[in-house]
């Protein structure tokens, strides 16, 4: 799964992923805005895409890759 995981999990297919911190994005000339934004609700529906589901035994198989960091994000 990669750092868009749960977007494509849910087969969405317009992600992007900013790392660079607020100093970056001032830096880079990008818009900053104190106002609260007014996003317009929508209605939708997804389903999901199992293909983009790591399981146990994929998550297990991926500890001995050095290409591969799991990182535990729960509270």
């Amino acid at each position: 799964m990669s750092e868009h995981g749960t977007i494509e999990y849910l087969y969405g297919r317009q992600a992007s992923v900013y790392h660079g911190g607020i100093d970056a994005w001032k830096a880079a000339g990008l818009a900053l805005s104190t106002r609260p934004p007014q996003p317009t609700p929508v209605s939708l529906q997804r389903t999901v895409n199992p293909q983009a589901a790591a399981s146990t035994d994929d998550v297990l198989a991926s500890r001995k890759r050095p290409d591969v960091q799991i990182i535990d994000v729960r509270t």
